[in-house]
């Protein structure tokens, strides 16, 4: 049932436009997505292209953290034949933000819904003559991970954008001192993650974001967010230099990301375009170099470091990502008695969704080496766990990597990391088990 309130702010007479009507609506409401998700998609011949659209429905959707209303957006959506283009980056994201791994009976929902998307002949534009017939092609997971990559590039630039008045205004230089001393701390003193430790630097850095910490932050309105881009980038140069020598440090590490994660949903948003632009093999995407490009501008994309015009070495450059893609997949396993619902904001279908669409990848030597660590991490790391969620699902999963895919990886790959895969892969024991990554914290362990 609408609320009266809303209905008086929909009928009013006046010029708002939708940013505008959207706006008043999430501040007298805070729970009913529904309603805003329905208020948008009635008005959408108000917008005038694609990124308009989205703007608008990206944040409403990060708002929900209820996988049944996540899977009736997707139904509002295809009610409403909205653009197929929007749709799969929309489904994306609820994907990214479902709460929990699939039982039965929403994994069957999800798929049928996935289905509908994939084949029907929907509007592929907002200008009506602009309709395209929908084919298995269209939705490949080649075109899903290079969304990913592509969403993630322009994520970080709107958010340096929305960055810029805080860095220029004449009063931040003093806080961004003080905001640096308060996020690096917390995240560069971390040890191995004991459970009173791990509290004590969760609700340093949730009273720094909540602008209740003695730091200044609640004097700029740009502070929060500038401490989040921090904390984002703090650590993910930990899982560089610190989780790529010290691998069981990436569990500790992992909890106060997903706790934190898991009360701002905004912030993995942040983080996770920070990783798989950091590491574009995590889409995963294999980027090819355009005729424009300088060989330099190449390599960063693929995450090389240049300094002083030298390409990092190969070695250090694996090293790097392994810790990154480590962190990453400790981030997906790491279980949290946190909250009611059990919300995990990328929890392990991620895992799943990334294997196989590494499958999918053609191994080149400009990227088998990094192929073949992101597979030995994501297995080491990830591994029991998925294991033991469908080990049926797994030995499919294991025999396609450890048969075909190993012998396409093994004709050009470098001895180091195929020889790495090779012991693991052999390590997967009869019984259908994987040997525990170290360093995972108690399962009893929990952020109060």
């Amino acid at each position: 049932m609408m609320d009266v309130s809303m209905q008086a702010i929909v009928k009013a007479p006046g010029s708002q436009n939708l940013k505008e009507k959207l706006k008043i609506i999430s501040i007298v409401s805070e729970c009913v997505v529904m309603f805003k998700i329905r208020f948008m998609l009635s008005n959408i011949e108000e917008c005038k292209n694609l990124s308009v659209v989205e703007e608008n429905l990206r944040p409403l959707i990060i708002e929900s953290k209820d996988l049944k209303i996540q899977l009736e957006i997707v139904e509002e959506m295809l009610a409403e034949k909205i653009i197929i283009p929007l749709l799969a980056a929309m489904s994306e994201i609820i994907v990214e933000r479902s709460n929990r791994i699939f039982n039965d009976f929403w994994q069957t929902k999800y798929n049928n819904l996935m289905e509908s998307i994939t084949h029907p002949i929907i509007e592929a534009d907002c200008r009506p003559e602009a309709v395209v017939t929908i084919d298995e092609g269209f939705l490949n997971e080649e075109q899903k991970t290079f969304d990913f990559f592509k969403s993630a590039k322009k994520f970080l630039e709107d958010y340096s954008e929305k960055l810029k008045g805080f860095l220029q205004s004449a009063e931040s230089k003093k806080l961004r001192l003080a905001f640096q001393k308060a996020i690096n701390l917390p995240i560069n003193t971390l040890t191995v993650g004991s459970g009173d430790e791990l509290m004590e630097k969760y609700k340093q850095l949730k009273l720094l974001f909540e602008k209740k910490a003695p730091t200044g932050i609640e004097s700029h309105p740009g502070g929060v967010n500038f401490c989040k881009n921090l904390f984002a980038k703090a650590v993910l140069q930990q899982g560089e230099k610190l989780v790529s020598n010290k691998p069981e440090m990436a569990f500790g590490l992992a909890a106060l990301i997903v706790v934190h994660c898991s009360d701002f949903p905004y912030l993995t948003e942040l983080l996770l375009a920070y990783f798989r632009t950091s590491c574009p093999y995590l889409c995963p995407i294999i980027l090819d170099q355009s005729d424009d490009q300088t060989e330099d501008d190449y390599k960063r994309t693929l995450g090389y470091k240049i300094i002083d015009e030298t390409v990092e070495k190969q070695g250090h450059y694996l090293n790097r990502m392994s810790g990154i893609i480590k962190l990453y997949a400790a981030i997906i396993v790491v279980k949290l008695r946190h909250n009611e619902n059990g919300y995990h904001p990328h929890g392990l279908e991620n895992a799943w969704r990334l294997l196989n669409a590494i499958l999918k990848c053609k191994p080149t030597p400009e990227h088998v080496d990094t192929l073949t660590t992101v597979i030995l991490d994501i297995l080491q790391v990830c591994g029991p766990a998925m294991v033991a969620e469908n080990p049926e699902k797994f030995n499919k999963l294991f025999n396609k990597i450890s048969t075909d895919y190993f012998f396409n990886l093994q004709e050009i790959g470098a001895e180091g990391p195929i020889g790495r895969l090779r012991i693991l892969l052999e390590a997967f024991s009869p019984d259908g088990s994987f040997p525990e990554p170290k360093g995972q914290l108690p399962n009893n362990f929990c952020f109060l």
